[in-house]
């Protein structure tokens, strides 16, 4: 990786050649150290090969060597990796507007120290809180896996549409415009409490102090905004409470949107406009909002009598209107769901590896964020859960679905995978992502593996453990660094 020192007194970043040897011995342990893929995964962690030379990487080029910065609070430097020692880290990206930005571990953007800002341009220096929020830690560590075999990855025939939640259950899924709004910046005012006996609350609590996770609270306000403005502004004002706590990123406002109702493209752009609006007023500042769309025509790639068949079949899912209702900076993130139309790509030849492929791909050429810059894109994956006590799955087919489902998105440039899901009753079935009681498979094995790629994320509902909420999370936080707790 390019170490990056940041001279205080005259604002120069200086670049040394150096390894990560956390992602060295991820990379390794991915795809052997050595191999082609490996060196391919260190070039686009903007690392260098142990027998690379000292010669600097060709993603470090073609980022205009912009590494990534951890600033320090207690510290007058900034460094990559972090230092150990620092207690109050911010990480610093490079972004759309030339300069590096900078957010704590809250997900809020805040300046460097007052001599950097006065003498380096190269930072958005605020007073206090920014007035924008451009994003979280993008980019911290980006990853490449190896192109996904053209092999049959097709989801458990038995999940044919998207499930709906139950009081104890959680959904599987989350033109140029303007930057996302920010929440509006009060005078601060003491943390609301949650109920001691709240489950939400609860795993908050152990989510953030025992394991360090980033937490998104995950709910659907389409009931409540359908409701009228009464209805909609009691639920952001709840919802407010449980986002004020600490390490809470940001609110999902809604899953599949447009899969059901509202399916009509007018009505679901106010949705998004309205929803956002309302939460704005009531969330504390740096807080982010997203939403989960399908979007079933990508999947096609250029095969047009697909795409023209899913958007005739699902004409509130179409491309033309989910960037009506996302781009417009209502949003600060969204979240593409996968997994789900395997049966309608296989009509057309496709299976679902090259689905995959086609849905990444060309969503990146849409350009997302250049056209709202900061925007934050993940996935939402659907297909590596199984119905059941135990994964079917072999070792091999589980690394091949995890290579598909969770290296190639981020090899498209897509933030965060979000998986579906810890545990959830749908249909009759208990579907997991682990086996039951808190068991290993090969798909999680798998993932643990890719744990120091520090990109996945795990929907869980406090109120459908699988063995209790301290196992849960520890076992969570074994594969995830973001979890995606469910708020009725």
């Amino acid at each position: 990786m390019i170490i990056t020192i940041a001279c205080a007194a005259t604002g120069i970043a200086v670049a040394s050649q150096s390894t990560d040897p956390t992602m060295e011995q991820t990379c390794a342990a991915l795809y052997g150290q050595g191999s082609d893929v490996y060196k391919e995964c260190m070039e686009f962690n903007g690392l260098v090969p142990p027998d690379a030379g000292g010669t600097p990487t060709a993603a470090a080029a073609r980022a205009g060597n912009h590494p990534v910065i951890y600033w320090c609070s207690n510290k007058s430097t900034g460094s990559t990796p972090p230092a150990r020692s620092c207690k109050t880290p911010s990480v610093c990206t490079w972004q759309a507007d030339s300069k590096y930005h900078c957010v704590n571990s809250n997900g809020v953007e805040v300046a460097p120290s007052a001599t950097m800002c006065a003498s380096n341009p190269d930072y958005a220096c605020y007073t206090g809180v920014s007035p924008t929020n451009t994003g979280s830690a993008q980019n911290l560590v980006a990853t490449l896996g190896p192109a996904a075999p053209e092999t049959a990855l097709a989801a458990p025939t038995a999940l044919v549409a998207s499930p709906t939640p139950t009081p104890a259950s959680i959904s599987p899924s989350s033109q140029p415009t303007t930057t996302p709004t920010p929440s509006p910046s009060p005078t601060p005012t003491p943390t609301p409490a949650v109920p001691a006996d709240d489950p939400v609350g609860q795993a908050i609590t152990q989510a953030r102090d025992a394991y360090g996770l980033r937490i998104w609270l995950e709910t659907d306000l389409v009931p409540k905004w359908q409701a009228g403005p009464d209805q909609l502004q009691a639920a952001a004002a709840r919802i407010a409470t449980y986002a004020s706590q600490p390490n809470v990123v940001g609110v999902q406002i809604a899953y599949d949107l447009g899969l059901r109702n509202p399916t009509n493209g007018d009505d679901i752009q106010r949705f998004v406009s309205e929803t956002s609006a309302a939460l704005r007023q009531v969330l504390p500042p740096g807080r982010q909002i997203a939403v989960n769309v399908d979007i079933p025509e990508l999947g096609c790639g250029t095969n047009q009598t697909c795409v023209e068949d899913m958007r005739r079949r699902y004409p509130a899912l179409t491309l033309a209107q989910v960037e009506r209702a996302v781009l417009n900076g209502a949003v600060d993130a969204v979240n593409v769901t996968s997994g789900l139309w395997s049966a309608d790509y296989a009509k057309w030849g496709i299976n679902a590896a090259a689905a995959e492929r086609n849905l990444w791909l060309r969503l990146k050429l849409r350009t997302w964020e250049v056209r709202v810059p900061g925007l934050y894109v993940g996935a939402r994956q659907l297909a590596l859960a199984h119905a059941g006590a135990r994964s079917p799955l072999s070792k091999a087919a589980a690394e091949d679905a995890v290579r598909t489902r969770v290296d190639l998105p981020l090899q498209r440039g897509i933030h965060h995978v979000v998986l579906w899901t810890w545990r959830q009753t749908w249909n009759g079935d208990a579907w997991r992502l682990a086996d039951q009681d808190v068991t290993r498979n090969q798909v999680w094995d798998a993932l643990r593996v890719r744990k120091g790629l520090k990109r996945v994320g795990i929907v869980y509902n406090p109120r459908e453990p699988e063995r209790g909420l301290s196992d849960d999370l520890k076992a969570i936080a074994d594969v995830a660094t973001e979890i995606y707790l469910f708020l009725p």
